[in-house]
């Protein structure tokens, strides 16, 4: 089987697709399958899929018959991965060049942990390129902190077979990073880092974005943020599945409070937004906690 299983979602990105691709294809990896995954785009995007399987065998194309959505076409992918670890990227992101012999090497030294976060950087439309801070301000052992930012799904290399073993999959509609990636940080046995940039995540002003974007800025479609209850009832009700892992729950509910504040002053419409917010405060509060905390 091979080494790296890298899931690519592609809707509406046939102008960044080809680079996103090559990035993959490029590095000095053999060891890999390229899984992309045509989300019922309209555009190019499904003719530019085929070219590129036509001309490297490594590449496994993945069509949906219609628009499902990150966090669905992010499925389709994984149940095809036979890799021992598996990436995603979106369609306008791309893999820094020597990302996968680096992230290699670091599994090998660090004897194959559930999960490998590395670091990434944003290229925004007027500010460049900015690398995030968030690796290299990590402590290994301080496992609650990775709760406090890490929750993207596309700056980690997860274990298949860990992954597989929770049975879990991105549910639909927006934020399904944070159903994902809550449940695999509070199981995982060992979480490494890697203190280098491995993907680069191109942002598009507000005004080229498609309207199923997702909420990447608490301004970016603010209706889309009301996702974010369902996100965080499918995160509690992992906890509730599983009581091995109770302790999680105030830790969890903390980081909530935080998100949802975070996108409070923009959030629309604000009367749903507040009366959702203080429900699931209500909800999902440790029990023996009062109302107001």
């Amino acid at each position: 089987m091979p080494r790296f299983s890298v899931i690519v979602t592609a809707y509406k990105v046939q102008a960044y697709l080809q680079d996103c691709l090559e990035s993959v294809r490029t590095q000095t990896c053999d060891d890999l399958e390229l899984i992309v995954v045509d989300d019922g785009s309209p555009d190019a995007c499904g003719e530019i899929v085929d070219e590129c399987a036509a001309r490297d065998p490594r590449v496994v194309p993945v069509r949906l018959t219609a628009h499902a959505g990150a966090g669905s076409a992010r499925n389709a992918g994984l149940a095809r991965a036979t890799g021992d670890y598996v990436l995603f990227l979106g369609g306008r992101d791309t893999l820094v060049p020597g990302a996968l012999p680096a992230l290699s090497d670091r599994l090998k030294e660090t004897d194959s942990p559930d999960v490998l976060v590395h670091d990434h950087a944003a290229a925004h439309p007027t500010k460049g390129t900015v690398r995030t801070a968030c690796v290299a301000t990590l402590s290994e052992e301080a496992a609650p902190d990775a709760l406090t930012f890490l929750l993207r799904a596309t700056d980690k290399a997860y274990r298949r077979e860990f992954v597989e073993g929770l049975g879990l999959t991105f549910p639909p509609g927006g934020f399904s990073d944070v159903a994902w990636t809550y449940p695999v940080l509070m199981t995982a046995a060992s979480i490494v880092t890697l203190d280098q940039v491995c993907a680069v995540e191109r942002q598009l002003p507000l005004h080229a974005r498609p309207s199923t974007c997702p909420p990447t800025r608490p301004s970016a479609h603010p209706s889309a943020h009301l996702d974010v209850f369902d996100a965080y009832d499918r995160v509690f009700a992992f906890l509730t599945g599983r009581p091995e892992e109770a302790r999680w729950r105030p830790v969890v509910h903390r980081r909530m409070l935080d998100h949802l504040a975070l996108l409070a002053a923009t959030a629309r419409p604000r009367a749903a937004f507040f009366r959702r917010a203080r429900a699931a405060h209500l909800r999902h509060r440790a029990p023996g906690t009062t109302a107001g905390h």
